[in-house]
């Protein structure tokens, strides 16, 4: 006698669980399953990875913006200091 199969298949987009009798190829028993709160749809689960990384990149920009005028605070006082020891120079030289 042959040995009795029956598959069990979930549709991935509509969540409906059927029990197919291998032997017959008939479907024995079929069942909705409700969505649960924790599980999202993949639309949902791409928009929000979506948005996460327009976050990174608008992060990303802020600081390399924030970076940049550091830099040039920095080179101005580094100049106005040069300016002030050329000057001293200069002055000690003259005298």
């Amino acid at each position: 006698m042959k040995e009795e199969k029956v598959f069990k298949i979930k549709c991935p987009h509509c969540r409906v669980e059927l029990w197919i009798d291998g032997l017959s190829q008939k479907v024995i028993k079929y069942e909705k399953s409700k969505r649960s709160k924790d599980e999202k749809s993949l639309d949902e689960l791409i928009f929000k990875e979506k948005e996460r990384i327009q976050e990174f990149d608008r992060k990303f920009e802020a600081s390399f913006e924030l970076q940049r005028v550091k830099k040039e605070e920095i080179e101005k006082k580094l100049r106005k200091q040069f300016q002030k020891v050329a000057s001293e120079i200069e002055n000690n030289n003259t005298e």
